[in-house]
């Protein structure tokens, strides 16, 4: 939903606050869940922080990759060489590396080989879904897709 990219217009730093309200609320259902299962705490947080971090590393290789595309289309607002192509193509190579190798050493990051594979399991179904949903878009609500990306 758009609402939860939306800022409160009156603010002066156009803070995303619905979506921090979200991040902030399913965090407390995962800190209660974690405080009910009576697992050991210092597992579920390297579990859950090493999940996070190897969650997030293709999300900021696409980051720096879509930088890249955004500047080729839109040439005229293009900042100049080391800060359109440069900096993100040497980011996007790092970050993909760097999660090539988290891979190959996920358990130790996750702490246990069962989280291991549902991580890799979750960036599979987030990325498939993610472009799943993009075509949907595209196809059958396009005044969305056109959103996407835009401001509000």
């Amino acid at each position: 939903s758009s609402r939860f990219g939306c800022a409160y217009v009156q603010h002066r730093l156009q803070s995303p606050h619905v979506a921090v309200s979200v991040v902030m609320g399913l965090s407390l259902v995962m800190l209660i869940a974690v405080i009910a299962s009576r697992v050991d705490e210092v597992k579920a947080y390297a579990g859950l922080t090493g999940a996070g971090i190897y969650l997030l590393l293709p999300l900021l290789a696409a980051t720096s990759i879509s930088v890249v595309v955004n500047f080729r289309r839109h040439r005229d607002v293009s900042p100049g060489p080391w800060q359109a192509i440069v900096a993100p193509v040497v980011s996007a190579i790092a970050l993909i590396v760097l999660f090539v190798l988290t891979t190959m050493n996920l358990p130790v990051l996750v702490v246990t080989g069962s989280n291991a594979v549902g991580a890799e399991i979750l960036v599979a179904v987030v990325v498939i879904g993610g472009f799943l949903l993009a075509t949907y878009y595209k196809r059958k609500r396009p005044e969305v897709y056109e959103r996407i990306g835009n401001p509000l």
